[in-house]
């Protein structure tokens, strides 16, 4: 084999290694931490829905429609009351409202079962989480994001599964929370979602 030949093989090789170690920077935890927080910084829920695994976006729709209907300190009552109203559409829109939850018995049941049962009647709840997420931008609520990906640090794989840490914003020190990622078909989903510190989202919420 001549040296230029040998030389363009090297090249390519290299070229090779380099293109494989992209694909994996491109498609580790890092990486679908910061497409998360992209799509949250553009208003592109249906992107954020589908960074989680099934089970945590199902979990973060129950609670975003549980938290949306909660009162903040101090809010008018006006307003309020018009991001109930809003909110009870979207439910009846994803045939969740009050007749059906009465209906599946929900109010004998664990609030673990609830979020099962929750998940298990509603079709659609990548749209239902941007649909509950427009009521909150629309009707107050949201005046901090709804989930938190930002400073990702002490990340550790163990075959399909990663730890890591992110920041909560606080106007004190910050307060650093772990967050769980699974590899799902060769792609990693965020598998813990965490909530900013304020009076609507209080603490993060967890994956059984």
């Amino acid at each position: 084999m001549n040296n230029r030949v040998q030389g363009l093989l090297l090249l390519a090789a290299a070229s090779l290694c380099g293109a494989v170690s992209a694909e994996s920077e491109q498609t580790g935890p890092e990486s679908v931490c910061a497409k998360a927080q992209t799509a949250i910084n553009e208003n592109d829920w249906k992107t954020v829905t589908q960074c989680l695994t099934p089970e945590t976006r199902d979990q973060a729709a129950f609670w975003l429609c549980v938290t949306a209907g909660l009162s903040t300190e101090g809010e008018a009552e006006e307003q309020m009351e018009a991001r109930w109203d809003a909110l009870e559409q979207v439910m009846k829109k994803h045939n969740m409202d009050d007749d059906r939850c009465d209906e599946l018995g929900f109010d004998k049941m664990s609030l673990e079962e609830v979020v099962v049962a929750f998940a298990t009647h509603v079709e659609d709840p990548d749209q239902l989480i941007v649909d509950v997420i427009g009521v909150l931008q629309d009707h107050g609520g949201l005046d901090e994001p709804v989930f938190i990906f930002e400073n990702l640090a002490d990340i550790e794989i163990d075959g399909d599964v990663a730890t890591a840490t992110v920041q909560r914003r606080s106007d004190e020190d910050p307060v650093v929370v772990p967050i769980r990622f699974r590899r799902i078909q060769d792609e990693w989903r965020i598998e813990t979602f965490v909530f900013p510190e304020s009076n609507r989202f209080a603490k993060p919420i967890e994956t059984p």
